[in-house]
């Protein structure tokens, strides 16, 4: 089974990730997907400035990419349509079976009709900035279910807790 973990940028994806994949068995999680996307999207930033690329760190890249927004949400849409919008994706599966960071509605409505996705989890995090259309598409409703991050981590931690014992209730839920 894999897992998509979606919401708007800086509400907890990741953390929300690394919770499930050690609480939830079978489930992995490495990296974002943005992660996986920073060698590509570095190469096509210093595009005619190969030394400059050469000279650059891919991680400080990689860290200010919030400041670059709707550079990476393009890049990594150009990259994916190589594959029906899911190319990056497939490579980030390779290693785990939980994704985050995906913005684009077609991008997700093809994992899911693919069969790569079975179940989309949306965080929210009131308070937090939304991000503009441009760079987020999906919406909660787009999620199969929503968590709120709107105490401490312990808490977070509490609520993944809880689901995981639902979804164990249902092994059909689980990964094989």
């Amino acid at each position: 089974m894999n897992l998509c973990v979606i919401g708007h940028g800086r509400h907890g994806k990741d953390t929300v990730a690394e919770y499930i994949s050690e609480l939830w068995p079978g489930f992995t999680y490495a990296y974002g997907t943005s992660w996986y996307a920073k060698d590509i999207v570095c190469d096509k930033f210093f595009a005619g400035s190969p030394d400059l690329r050469a000279a650059y760190n891919t991680e400080i890249f990689w860290q200010d990419r919030h400041a670059h927004r709707k550079f990476w949400f393009d890049t990594i849409r150009d990259y994916n349509a190589t594959d029906n919008g899911v190319a990056l994706y497939k490579d980030c599966l390779r290693e785990q079976n939980i994704l985050t960071g995906i913005r684009k509605a077609s991008e997700l409505y093809e994992l899911k009709k693919q069969g790569i996705v079975d179940c989309t989890l949306w965080v929210e995090r009131d308070g937090w900035p939304l991000e503009a259309i441009e760079t987020m598409e999906l919406d909660k409703c787009d999620a199969d279910f929503t968590i709120e991050n709107d105490g401490t981590l312990v808490s977070l931690r509490e609520k993944i807790s809880r689901m995981s014992r639902i979804f164990q209730g249902n092994r059909a839920l689980l990964p094989s």
